[in-house]
């Protein structure tokens, strides 16, 4: 049977085994103002509870998160994680933020002008200007700087609770009982959802996400079919962008701010020709978007040109025979770059038989 000459359409994206969701639950959260006591030898990190915005926030509780591994989720958090905070109902509710510092905290201080609880059992309470000391156990004692201002400590008026949940009767605006009252959660179809459901600590004020991974190593690969005998024509006709890490201009001192991320397909020589060493000879070089594609307080962006194509490369026959793609994809410095999900269309152009 003849070999024919067709094009072939390639969807590289993340493979779906072990990945399920975007972000998982990490903590509850409040928000602090940090100082650092240098009278102290040494110097000691303060958090104060506070109702004003701030760019800091601490978990919730100063015990029962002590079990190893279990809040496992809040340990991967790290600088330039993203995350968000909130369910809608709630005046915390965020987009998507940078994490863009991660301190360990000393002592804790209760500035909110009112007593607030400060312990999963609800009985435990941490009176105005009374502090504690962190025994450094667990992830409490963890604050992250995030790359804006909310309040997540105050309670939301008018927030009526699910009568199903416990602490129900709790006053809302009081803030004794601010980590008391729970979040309602509903279905889809508007029925209460059942505390066992989800963690206890999830629908208190206010929940911390975390951003899962999409791709650990920042490897993209896709193995072709067996039929395929040459190539001898590569396009990439489109390539879109989701949840991509957005710092803003008041951090990007502090970060790699990438404005395009440069990929390479390990298993053909690109013809990228740049005054970039990373760069050069790579397939692509790839615009990320901007501040304008910020929608969800990620980059959200999206390219296609079926056709022109974005990028046409013609194989030679030391290159024609491929039976995998192989894409890493990098930072103008070389690093794994920060794409969050990213997805690419090729065409090839193969013999196939």
């Amino acid at each position: 049977m003849a070999c024919t000459e067709r094009w072939v359409d390639v969807f590289v994206t993340r493979p779906d085994a072990g990945y399920t969701v975007d972000d998982q639950f990490a903590c509850s959260v409040q928000s602090v103002v940090i100082h650092n006591d240098e009278s102290q030898t040494p110097t000691e990190v303060r958090a104060f509870i506070t109702t004003q915005d701030s760019d800091w926030i601490l978990p919730t509780w100063t015990d029962n998160y002590d079990g190893a591994g279990s809040y496992s989720v809040f340990n991967s958090i790290e600088v330039g994680s993203l995350v968000r905070i909130g369910e809608t109902p709630t005046k915390g509710h965020t987009d998507y933020l940078t994490v863009v510092d991660r301190v360990q905290v000393d002592k804790l201080y209760n500035y909110t002008g009112g007593s607030v609880i400060i312990k999963m059992d609800g009985t435990t309470t941490l009176a105005n200007e009374d502090s504690k000391t962190f025994d450094k156990n667990g992830i409490a004692h963890y604050a992250l700087r995030l790359n804006m201002s909310l309040n997540a400590t105050t309670m939301p008026s008018g927030v009526i609770t699910d009568a199903t949940l416990a602490k129900s009767d709790q006053t809302n605006a009081d803030l004794t009982n601010r980590n008391a009252a729970t979040i309602p959660r509903f279905d889809k179809d508007g029925k209460p959802v059942p505390s066992s459901t989800a963690p206890i600590d999830e629908r208190f004020y206010y929940p911390l996400y975390v951003q899962r991974p999409w791709v650990d190593d920042r490897t993209l690969f896709a193995q072709l079919d067996h039929g395929v005998k040459q190539v001898s024509c590569i396009k990439l006709v489109g390539y879109s962008m989701h949840n991509k890490r957005q710092v803003g201009l008041q951090h990007a001192h502090e970060f790699t701010t990438d404005d395009f991320v440069i990929v390479r397909i390990k298993e053909i020589e690109g013809h990228v020709i740049s005054n970039n060493a990373y760069a050069n000879g790579a397939f692509a070089v790839l615009y990320c978007g901007s501040t304008a594609d910020n929608e969800v307080g990620a980059i959200e962006y999206s390219r296609f040109d079926t056709v022109n194509a974005i990028v046409t490369q013609h194989l030679d026959a030391s290159n024609a025979v491929l039976r995998n793609l192989t894409l890493e994809v990098t930072d103008r410095v070389g690093k794994a770059a920060n794409f969050g999900r990213m997805h690419l269309w090729f065409k090839l152009l193969v013999t196939h038989g």
